[in-house]
């Protein structure tokens, strides 16, 4: 394999893992999102 391929493949895995976090990320937004509006929907009306 040549540098040049290396360093092919270690941007490639750098974009995936990258894509990856940003996905999970994303995730627990719309999760904590959820979790928001139901909280706020039991909580009792003062």
């Amino acid at each position: 394999m040549t540098a040049e391929e290396a360093e092919t493949i270690a941007a490639r895995i750098f974009e995936r893992i990258t894509d990856l976090n940003l996905e999970i990320a994303a995730r627990h937004i719309a999760s904590a999102s959820r979790v928001d509006k139901v909280t706020r929907e039991l909580a009792p009306v003062v």
